[in-house]
């Protein structure tokens, strides 16, 4: 993942594990924000920079891809749920 914006890498952080995060700027795409790259190699979400990143959206990629996120407040053990 590629993210500048704080509250996306907040969003990410419950993936450390399995998402690497980085900065980064695309030549090709400058206002680009963000982006999640799938395993294989397939955007899976991505934000303009002149928009509100959606951090919903990336929510529901990061779970359908990388699966239920690991609490980030100190508990490795605590794994976040959705209730059935």
């Amino acid at each position: 993942m590629a993210a500048d914006d704080p509250d996306v890498r907040a969003r990410a952080a419950g993936y450390a594990s399995r998402v690497d995060t980085l900065t980064a700027s695309c030549l090709y795409h400058p206002d680009l924000a963000a982006v999640l790259v799938r395993p294989d190699g397939i955007t899976a979400w991505a934000a303009d920079a002149g928009a509100q990143a959606s951090t919903a959206g990336l929510a529901e990629a990061l779970e359908e891809w990388f699966g239920v996120p690991v609490c980030g407040c100190g508990d490795a053990g605590l794994i976040y749920r959705a209730p059935d």
